[in-house]
Formats: structure tokens, C-alpha cells, sequence
């Protein structure tokens, strides 16, 4: 079992916690790493620090570029990467468990049905206490409609489902092959993670061994305060992923997407009549289509989502958003 890992860790202002991020993946037990430490253009040390350890371990590449954000960082580095496994960590996170890549790489040397591994974390605060733990029950998926509706999102589960992050997974390259990360958005990881569900030709496998610490970071890009750009960003996420299902999954489970779609607008009604946010209206018009063309007032689950899909149905999103603020 020797195959090449190549882990692609994007760069930008994070001189306080880089090292701690960069030791806990030179320190693991799989030793045939490609380390890839993508410089996003920083403005602090962390420039100088990447430089540092490359120094020292000859398995790390740095790539200094101009500040392009996180989407276009990991782009770089998939470009570069030589391995026949990719991973991602983000600088100010850390690995918790110096034997996750070599439990990863086994299961799927093992297994060549598999194309990828998802395991468990621990959201954590900059001191390192553990806020939460998020668990992932040992299973495994296979096909397109079972992808789709055991995302987390779209489930409502959480210790079986598939998660958005890239960063508690790791994945054949092959499965990734020429998808990239969207720029100039934010809830990335959610858009790309159902680009490569959609097209993988084997199966995720869940495990849960805890390898990864999610710092809690009020600086970071998910601790910004809430805006208008933001909240779009996190609505055309997961409408996009619903425009996935339903234009390359043959005969998609209607109730699952009807509560779905549900789900989507009940989002859309919350940040509007909690934060006076006002969407643009080309997502009300997403809505309207796939309401129009997927939606099924029978088939949604509960009382809220039949109301809701009535609604959209006869009246729109936009006069159906008046309607329920």
C-alpha cells in the first residue's frame, strides 16, 4: 500500500495557527504525502512559515500566488497535485488524529469500489476546547439518488448522512478529475462536494474515526457577520445542488424533492423576515421553475411543506414570501 497523498492546504493570514495546522500533517503516520501549501497572497508571515517547513520536510511544495480567495487557492493546488489521492485542510484547522489518512488510504486500497471517505470531526474554539463533535456512522452509499438524499442538507440527519466540508473527506483523484471550486463564493465546499457525487462511478464510505479539529475562528471566512451576499451565496448553494438532482438523477424520489425545495424557501422566508434581507428576484424565479416543473403538494411530508409548495404553486415565490412575513 504506497500510493502518493497529496494534501492541498490553501494559505492567506494565518500566521497564529499555521504551524499547529502544517505539524499535525507532517506528523502523520502515512508517510508518502505531497504537501501543498497554496500562499493566497498573505500579507502576515505566513508566507515566510510555509517557505520555513519546506525547508525542512522535502514533501512540501509552496505556491506563492496573489490573493485569488479560498476557491481559486484550491483550485492552484489541484492543478499541481501528483498524487493518486487528494485531501484539503484549511490552515487554521488542524488534524487530530496522526493515523486518519493511513485508516483513510487502507480502506479504500482495500476497497476499489470506493472513491471516497468521509470521517468524523470536532468543531472546536481557538482554545481548543471541543464545542461539538460531529459523528458519521460506519456505512456506505452508493448511486447518484442515494447521494442525493443522504446529504445532510437535504436529509436532516446527521450521523449518517454526507456531509458538505472537503476537508473530512479524502478522495481518489480520479473521482475528482477536472472539477474545480467555484470562485467568488462563499458555501463552496457545498457546490463542489455534489459535483463530485454527481459523478462518481463508485461509492462514499463513511467511518467514524475522529481526525479532524474545525476551529471555531471569528476571523475566518464562516465567521463573518451575516450579509446579503452571504445569505445569497448559501441560497444559490443549495439550489444548485437541487439543480443537480433533478436534471442528472433518473427517476428522483418527488418526495424528497418536493421537501427539498421546501426546505430551500422556508431558508429564503427566514433570512428575510428575521434579517430584512431581500432577495434578487432571479432566485425567485429559480424557485418558481423547479416549484412548477418538480414540486408535489401530495408528496411533501409534513403540514408547513404542503402549505408552503400550495403557495409557490399558485401564487409564486416572491407574492408567497408577502404572503407567509
Amino acid at each position: 500500500m504506497s500510493a502518493k497523498l497529496s494534501v492541498i492546504i490553501p494559505v492567506y493570514n494565518v500566521e497564529l495557527y499555521l504551524e499547529k495546522c502544517i505539524r499535525s500533517v507532517i506528523n502523520q503516520s502515512y508517510r508518502d504525502l505531497e504537501i501543498i501549501l497554496v500562499d493566497d497572497g498573505a500579507t502576515d508571515s505566513s508566507g515566510m512559515i510555509c517557505d520555513r517547513y519546506a525547508e525542512v520536510d522535502s514533501r512540501i511544495r509552496v505556491l506563492h500566488t496573489s490573493n485569488g480567495g479560498l476557491s481559486v487557492a484550491r483550485n492552484n493546488g489541484l492543478k499541481i497535485a501528483k498524487g493518486e489521492y487528494i485531501t484539503f485542510v484549511d490552515s487554521d484547522d488542524y488534524l487530530l488524529s496522526d493515523t486518519i489518512y493511513e485508516d483513510c488510504i487502507k480502506i479504500l486500497y482495500s476497497d476499489q469500489r470506493l472513491e471516497c471517505i468521509q470521517f468524523s470531526y470536532h468543531r472546536v474554539g481557538i482554545d481548543g476546547n471541543i464545542l461539538n463533535t460531529h459523528t458519521c456512522e460506519a456505512t456506505e452509499y452508493f448511486g447518484r439518488n442515494i447521494f442525493f438524499e443522504k446529504l445532510e442538507n437535504v436529509s436532516g440527519s446527521c450521523a449518517f448522512s454526507i456531509q458538505d466540508p472537503v476537508w473530512n473527506k479524502l478522495y481518489r483523484k480520479r473521482a475528482i478529475g477536472d472539477i474545480l471550486f467555484r470562485p467568488g463564493v462563499k458555501f463552496e465546499d457545498a457546490i463542489f462536494t455534489m459535483d463530485v457525487l454527481m459523478s462518481l462511478r463508485g461509492g462514499i464510505k463513511l467511518i467514524p474515526n475522529i481526525g479532524y479539529a474545525y476551529v471555531e475562528n471569528p476571523n475566518s471566512i464562516m465567521g463573518e457577520k451575516l450579509t446579503l451576499s452571504k445569505a445569497t451565496d448559501a441560497i444559490n448553494s443549495n439550489l444548485h445542488v437541487f439543480e443537480q438532482a433533478v436534471e442528472l438523477i433518473n427517476g428522483i424520489n418527488r418526495q424528497i424533492c418536493s421537501d427539498y425545495l421546501c426546505k430551500i424557501f422556508y431558508e429564503i422566508h427566514c433570512l428575510s423576515k428575521l434579517n430584512g434581507l431581500q432577495f434578487d428576484k432571479n432566485i425567485f424565479r429559480r424557485v418558481d421553475s423547479y416549484a412548477h416543473d418538480f414540486g408535489s403538494i401530495l408528496k411533501c411530508s409534513s403540514i408547513r411543506n404542503k402549505v408552503i409548495m400550495t403557495l409557490l404553486k399558485f401564487f409564486g415565490g416572491e407574492k408567497s414570501l408577502k404572503i407567509m412575513n
